[in-house]
């Protein structure tokens, strides 16, 4: 596997129920347990892993045209006995918005689209190089606020709704 995907260590599980499982025991571990924010919309075994593994499920709703999970209602959601957000792809539809990054919390699942840059954070995270997840941070962070000023300035000219003040 080494040679594969580039990674000394990995786990080879026989289903998602089993990777959501494995994922809920090691945020336990990691991070103590504590409440999962998950979407109404979603499969049993997302649910069943929060609970067997004695976190929290607390519910938050959806946007009914996305199906993305309702990032407002995620930020009034978490507290400080929130360990994770648990995101499911619904019916071809992403799980969330980018906006819910900003959280500062452990998001559990891997939406980074640049290539190489979710290895380089795992592989970081893994050895503990602080520098390396700063940067890592930092970097997606600026894109996340920089891609959300753009879509700010944009939707005035997409929806006629939408005015400037």
């Amino acid at each position: 596997m080494e040679q594969v995907a580039g990674v000394k260590h990995s786990v080879i599980l026989n289903s998602g129920s089993s990777a959501n499982d494995l994922t809920m025991k090691a945020l336990a571990i990691l991070c103590g347990k504590g409440e999962v924010i998950v979407p109404p919309i979603t499969w049993v075994s997302d649910i069943a892993s929060v609970i067997d593994t004695g976190h929290t499920p607390v519910f938050v709703d959806i946007d009914p045209k996305s199906l993305e999970i309702n990032v407002e209602q995620v930020l009034t959601a978490i507290n400080s006995k929130t360990k994770g957000v648990f995101l499911t792809h619904v019916l071809g539809h992403k799980g969330v918005n980018i906006g819910i990054f900003m959280g500062g919390i452990v998001v559990v699942e891997s939406v980074f689209g640049w290539p190489g840059i979710g290895q380089l954070a795992w592989q970081a995270i893994q050895r503990v190089d602080i520098p390396i997840i700063m940067g890592v941070t930092l970097v997606s962070a600026i894109a996340i606020v920089l891609g959300n000023l753009i879509a700010d300035l944009i939707a005035p000219f997409v929806d006629p709704r939408i005015k400037f003040r």
